[in-house]
C-alpha cells in the first residue's frame, strides 16, 4: 500500500464559478474523508489566474496553487497536460490526478499499486472501434486486442480509459506525457481524424500513447471512479451495491453544492455523510420561504455556433434564472463552459422535430410547426407550460436552444410576452465552425445559417428584440454586456445588474472563439441574399423592417442535401454491416483452416495468390483513404 508521502495529488480548474466551486468541494472531501490520502500533498493548477477569494479558500484547505496556460483551444480537456508537466519534477513517487467534478468519500490509497498507469476502463465505448482502427492505421501503430470490458455497455474494447481519475508513477509519467501530449496536439489540430468522436479525443490519445510507449497499465476498480451520470442505463451486476471511494458526479449537483440523489444505495450513503459534514461546517445555506417574484421570460435565439451559449451565460450572470445545474445540459468539448440549455426544453424541441421528420439540420427547409396536428400541438404546449412553471418564482428566467429558431411560433403561444435576445455571428465564421464540427460543406452551412436567421427574425416580429453580435461580445465584453443590460431593463426585465469586471472576465473567455482564428474571408461564398442579410444584421436594420423568407433556391439546396446525406448514411450502414459479416467469416474455423493450408502451399512454393482476406483488408484501406 502506498504511503501518503509517496503521492502528490493534482487538480486542474478553470477560473469559472462552477469549476472553482467543484475544486473547493473536492478539496474538502479529501480532507474530511480521504483517510491516508488526506495527508498527501495537493497541487491545484488554475488555467490562468484564479479569482482571489476562491484562491484564498483553496489555500486555506492546504493546497498549493499554481497557474498554467491553455494547451489547445480546440481541446480544452487536454489542459490536463499542463498539470502533468507541472508535477513531473515533484519529489513524490506517484501522481494522482482527479477531475474537479469528483468527491473522495473514503481512502483510495489501498486500491493503488503505484507501479503502473492506473485508471478505470470507460463504462461505454465513447470512441468507437472503427475510429480506433482508423487512428492506429494512421499512426502506424499495432491495434491492441479488444479484451477490456466496458461495464455499462458490456462490450469489449481496446485499453480505453476514463481519464478523470488516474494514478501513475512519476518516472513512467516522464515517458508517457510527451507521447500523450503529441497525440493530443495532432488530434486537436486535425479533429476529423477522430470524427465523429472528437469530444473524446483526449482519451483516445491516451490509448495511442499507452501503446506507443509500452508502459505498463492496470485497471482501477470502478469504486475509484464511480460514475453516477449514466442512470439512464441499466447498471451492470454489482454496481449498485459497490461501496465507492471516489464519486464522479459530473453535473449532478444543486445550487447549494449538494449532490443530487442517486439510485445506488452504498453511494447514496456516502453522499449523505458528505452532506452531513457540509451542514455541520455551516457550508449549506438554510433556506427560508421567500416571496415568489414575478417572472418574465427571456428567450435567446440564434443559429448553432453563433454564441447563444455564451450569451445565455451572460444573461444568467446579469441575474436571470436558467434552472438548477442538474437541469442543464453538461459542458463538452464544443462548449467547455456549458450550453445553458434546459434539458426538458431540448427534449421538447427534439420531439417536435421528430414529429416533423426533421432534425436541427435535416429537412429544415420544410420544417413548419403548422404541419403538426392540433392534438400534437396541444401535447407539446402542455410540456412547454410545465417547463415554464418550473422556472417561475425567480424573477426573469431565460430559455435557450438553437432549435427554437425553427420552432418559435409554437413556443410563442405559451410564453406570453417574452423578450427575445438574438445572437448572431459572421456567417462565414459560423460556416467554418459547422464544417469543423459537423463536416458541413461551406455552401450548405451558409444556407443553413440563412434559413435559421430568416426564420427566427420573421417569427419574432412584434416582440421586444435585442441584437447581440458574438464577435463584439468577445472583443468588448464590458460595453456589450452593459448595453444588453440596458436593453433588457428598457424591455421591462427587472432586478438585473451588471456583474463586476472579474465576473465578466470569468464568463467571457476569448480563447473559446476557436473558429475565428481560421475563419473564411472570401466574400464570394455568400450569395446576394446572404450578403444583404448579413449587412442588415451589422447595421441593425434586420430588426427595423420585415425580413424576406428564405428563397426557393436555398430551400431546394437544403432539401437536396438532406436527401444525399440520408443516402450516404444508409450506404455507410450497409458497408459496416457487410464488414461485420466478412469479419465473422474470416474468424470462422473453416476459413482459418483454409488460410493455413494456403499458407503451407506458399511455403512449399506452390502458390502466391492474394487471399480474400488480403483483398478485404486492402478494400478497407482504400475506403478509409477516400473518407479522410
Amino acid at each position: 500500500m502506498l504511503d501518503p508521502s509517496d503521492v502528490v495529488i493534482g487538480l486542474l480548474t478553470e477560473n469559472t464559478p462552477r469549476m472553482l466551486a467543484q475544486a473547493v468541494r473536492l478539496l474538502r472531501s479529501i480532507r474530511w474523508f480521504g483517510g491516508g490520502l488526506a495527508k498527501a500533498r495537493i497541487v491545484v493548477c488554475g488555467v490562468g489566474e484564479l479569482e482571489a477569494n476562491a484562491r484564498a479558500t483553496i489555500e486555506s484547505l492546504g493546497a498549493e496553487v499554481r497557474v498554467v496556460g491553455r494547451f489547445h483551444p480546440a481541446n480544452p480537456t487536454a489542459n490536463r497536460h499542463l498539470l502533468i508537466a507541472a508535477l513531473l519534477d515533484e519529489p513524490e513517487r506517484v501522481m494522482f490526478l482527479l477531475d474537479c467534478d469528483t468527491i473522495v468519500v473514503r481512502d483510495p490509497l489501498p486500491d493503488l499499486n503505484g507501479v503502473a498507469f492506473e485508471a478505470k476502463i470507460a463504462p461505454t465505448p465513447t470512441v468507437s472501434d472503427e475510429v480506433f482502427e482508423r487512428l492506429f492505421a494512421h499512426f502506424n501503430l499495432p491495434k491492441p486486442e479488444r479484451v477490456h470490458l466496458a461495464r455499462f455497455s458490456q462490450t469489449l474494447m481496446v485499453p480505453y480509459f476514463n481519464a478523470g481519475v488516474f494514478a501513475i508513477p512519476i518516472a513512467l509519467a516522464r515517458t508517457l506525457a510527451p507521447s500523450w501530449r503529441k497525440f493530443n496536439q495532432i488530434l486537436a489540430d486535425n479533429p476529423d481524424l477522430a470524427a465523429p468522436c472528437q469530444r473524446h479525443m483526449h482519451q483516445a490519445s491516451l490509448t495511442l500513447a499507452l501503446i506507443e510507449t509500452g508502459i505498463p497499465y492496470a485497471e482501477l476498480p470502478e469504486t475509484l471512479n464511480y460514475q453516477v451520470n449514466a442512470q439512464q442505463l441499466e447498471p451492470p451486476p454489482g454496481f449498485a451495491e459497490a461501496d465507492p471511494a471516489i464519486i464522479h458526479y459530473h453535473h449532478l449537483v444543486d445550487d447549494d453544492g449538494l449532490l443530487l440523489p442517486v439510485p445506488y444505495p452504498r453511494a447514496q450513503e456516502r453522499i449523505d455523510l458528505f452532506h452531513v459534514r457540509l451542514r455541520a461546517e455551516g457550508l449549506v445555506q438554510e433556506h427560508r420561504a421567500t416571496p415568489r417574484r414575478d417572472s418574465r421570460p427571456i428567450v435567446v435565439l440564434g443559429m448553432h455556433r453563433s454564441g447563444t451559449s455564451l450569451l445565455t451565460e451572460v444573461i444568467v450572470a446579469l441575474g436571470s434564472y436558467a434552472g438548477q445545474d442538474h437541469e442543464l445540459q453538461a459542458p463538452d468539448l464544443f462548449n467547455p463552459t456549458g450550453y445553458w440549455e434546459h434539458r426538458e426544453v431540448v427534449a421538447i424541441d427534439v420531439a417536435i422535430l421528430d414529429a416533423l421528420e426533421a432534425s436541427w439540420n435535416e429537412n429544415i427547409a420544410t420544417t413548419d410547426v403548422a404541419n403538426l396536428t392540433e392534438s400534437q400541438r396541444e401535447a407539446f404546449r402542455v410540456r412547454m407550460r410545465g417547463v415554464i412553471a418550473s422556472l417561475q418564482g425567480h424573477g426573469s428566467f431565460v430559455l435557450k436552444d438553437p432549435r427554437m429558431a425553427l420552432l418559435f411560433p409554437l413556443w410563442r403561444e405559451v410564453l406570453g410576452d417574452p423578450v427575445c435576445v438574438i445572437a448572431w455571428r459572421e456567417p462565414l465564421t459560423v460556416a467554418r465552425s459547422l464544417a469543423t464540427r459537423d463536416k458541413k460543406p461551406i455552401l450548405i452551412a451558409l444556407a443553413t445559417w440563412e434559413h435559421y436567421t430568416r426564420t427566427l427574425l420573421r417569427s419574432t416580429e412584434g416582440l421586444p428584440r435585442i441584437l447581440v453580435n458574438y464577435e463584439e461580445l468577445l472583443s468588448e465584453p464590458q460595453r456589450v454586456i452593459r448595453e444588453l443590460h440596458d436593453g433588457l431593463t428598457r424591455a421591462g426585465i427587472p432586478d438585473l445588474s451588471v456583474p463586476g469586471p472579474e465576473r465578466i472576465r470569468q464568463t467571457v473567455n476569448a480563447d473559446f472563439n476557436r473558429s475565428s482564428r481560421s475563419a473564411l474571408t472570401d466574400e464570394s461564398w455568400l450569395d446576394g441574399d446572404q450578403r444583404t442579410l448579413r449587412d442588415d444584421l451589422r447595421s441593425g436594420a434586420a430588426l427595423q423592417r420585415p425580413v424576406a423568407p428564405t428563397a426557393a433556391h436555398t430551400r431546394e439546396l437544403l432539401s437536396l442535401f438532406s436527401v444525399v446525406e440520408r443516402e450516404q448514411t444508409a450506404l455507410r450502414e450497409d458497408i459496416a454491416e457487410l464488414d461485420e459479416i466478412v469479419r465473422a467469416m474470416f474468424e470462422s474455423r473453416t476459413w482459418k483452416l483454409g488460410e493455413r493450408l494456403l499458407s503451407l502451399r506458399r511455403v512449399l512454393g506452390r502458390g502466391n495468390a492474394v487471399t480474400s482476406f488480403d483483398r478485404w483488408q486492402e478494400s478497407k484501406r482504400r475506403r478509409r483513404e477516400r473518407t479522410r
